[in-house]
């Protein structure tokens, strides 16, 4: 469960300059996380199935424009915002991960930080869509969904090919859920989005929104799957992350 505790700490005042401390402790469990992470995922996409089904029914009314807040498709909407925090998370596990990897000197906490960053700009593109620019850009003319498809294939193949050798050094567990929660994601982020834009050339509403809805559920269940798999090895190294000063040394007597 998710805990929070209170303490405070007097300290001696013949032993130490320290007056007082106040410590607020808080504590999530590997299965609280899960839950938050499938739970969120699998409601947002309930939702966004609903306000597509509830569109096609009944058409745009008042109420339906209070679900368009659950668009897949659209940028400003609740799942995107998610989305956007939930691969920021994913960057902030990866660098406690490094922080921790780079104090016991660990060879692969380079390739965790590298990770990190890759994350961190994965959030950014999903809010701002640095990727959708690249359609208008170099070669690969006519791809359908846009050329920053093939540029995505591209970079993900490479980075696939970077990291081999850091996923020898996981444990298998670790390694196989990181392979499975990429081909997850990638599946929807290219696989789903190339045939979403091979639909919408149709103009085949109904297809292109459960397209919609699949591809974003894919790269969020992927997402959460990743996530999930970074708390569940902090928790396994015992990692905690405490911020405030350096206590202060005994003053000599």
């Amino acid at each position: 469960m998710w805990t929070a505790k209170a303490s405070t700490r007097t300290a001696n005042s013949s032993a130490t300059t320290d007056t007082g401390s106040d410590r607020l402790d808080w504590r999530i469990t590997l299965k609280t996380f899960i839950y938050f992470q499938i739970g969120i995922v699998t409601l947002l996409v309930a939702l966004g199935t609903f306000h597509y089904a509830y569109d096609g029914i009944y058409g745009a009314n008042l109420f339906m424009k209070l679900t368009s807040a659950f668009d897949v498709d659209v940028e400003n909407s609740i799942p995107t915002v998610f989305s956007v925090l939930n691969l920021l998370c994913a960057s902030i596990l990866l660098f406690v991960i490094y922080s921790h990897s780079k104090i016991k000197a660990e060879r692969a906490a380079f390739y965790w930080l590298i990770l990190s960053l890759i994350f961190l700009y994965l959030s950014f593109d999903e809010g701002a869509s640095f990727h959708e620019r690249l359609s208008g850009f170099g070669l690969f003319k006519n791809v359908i969904g846009g050329r920053w498809i093939v540029y995505g294939a591209m970079f993900s193949l490479a980075v696939f090919l970077f990291f081999i050798p850091f996923l020898w050094r996981l444990d298998r567990r670790t390694a196989a859920l990181f392979v499975f929660s990429g081909a997850i994601f990638l599946s929807g982020a290219l696989g789903l989005e190339y045939f979403g834009g091979y639909q919408a050339d149709f103009k085949r509403d109904f297809a292109n929104q459960t397209l919609k809805i699949l591809e974003e559920a894919l790269e969020m269940y992927g997402i959460a799957i990743f996530n999930c798999t970074l708390f569940s090895r902090i928790v396994a190294r015992n990692i905690s992350v405490v911020t405030g000063n350096k206590p202060q040394t005994p003053e000599a007597t």
